[in-house]
């Protein structure tokens, strides 16, 4: 089983769209690739993944 996700921008964008879904509805988390993630930590993950995928 692979625990990993490899960002490209296309996934970058996949990740923001099911990060605003959850917020838009008050979860805490939700599901990106079969993981499930904290709306908090994907907060952070998004600015990193903005920093470094131009």
């Amino acid at each position: 089983m692979n625990n990993t996700v490899t960002f490209d921008r296309r996934k970058r964008q996949l990740l923001r769209k099911e990060y605003n879904k959850a917020i838009k509805t008050g979860a805490t988390y939700f599901y990106f690739e079969g993981h499930q993630i904290l709306d908090k930590y994907a907060k952070y993950l998004l600015e990193y993944l903005d920093s470094v995928i131009k």
